[in-house]
């Protein structure tokens, strides 16, 4: 079963990467399939953006 949180997170990444503003605080949904994780928009479209680990998701996001 699959089961989506949903977190507040600002963005650290590189400025206007798959959308996303640097230092631009965004409520997203984060859950983990077939053994990666992936953050998303908060809409039924949005691309799920896989990361290998959680460590390559703290690169790019500060999850509060």
């Amino acid at each position: 079963m699959l089961y989506i949180k949903e977190i507040t997170a600002v963005f650290k990444g590189r400025d206007g990467s798959m959308g996303f503003r640097k230092g631009q605080e965004y409520k997203l949904w984060f859950f983990e399939m077939n053994g990666r994780f992936y953050i998303s928009r908060r809409f039924d479209n949005a691309t799920a953006i896989p990361y290998d680990t959680m460590t390559a998701i703290k690169k790019n996001w500060d999850i509060k």
